[in-house]
């Protein structure tokens, strides 16, 4: 688990999640920082494998979510992420999301796989044009 993917797609929003837990996972994120690929498409998808956990505790209300339809529903925005104890805690603002998988990798919605190098440049490309 690498928390710095997470971080890279701040303000993305998680617009569908599919998969199963345990089992592989993909998450389809927009962000803005897509329009520095020149391959067509307006999302990423983020594929975790070997998923063993998906939970999301909203800060209002008591209840646990595990169900994938519900979260995905949920169209969380991602503010940030840490690993803390084998567990990426990714912070949005309705709540905390929860997840625990081997490794993560990162798609073009056009299919292409990205390097996290790739994916650092493209928000340095936009922060430069004032995007952020």
């Amino acid at each position: 688990m690498n928390a710095r993917v997470w971080n890279l797609f701040h303000d993305g929003g998680i617009t569908a999640i599919v998969g199963a837990v345990p089992g592989d996972l993909d998450f389809t994120v927009e962000l803005y920082i897509r329009d520095e690929f020149d391959d067509p498409g307006k999302a990423f998808r983020i594929h975790l494998t070997h998923c063993t956990m998906l939970s999301f505790e909203p800060y209002r209300g008591t209840e646990i979510i595990t169900d994938i339809g519900l979260i995905s529903a949920a169209n969380l925005e991602i503010l940030g992420a840490e690993v803390k104890d084998g567990t990426l805690i990714g912070a949005t603002p309705s709540g905390i999301l929860r997840m625990k998988y081997l490794i993560e990798s990162v798609f073009l919605d056009s299919g292409r796989a990205i390097t996290l190098s790739d994916l650092g440049d493209a928000a340095d490309r936009g922060m430069d044009k004032g995007k952020f």
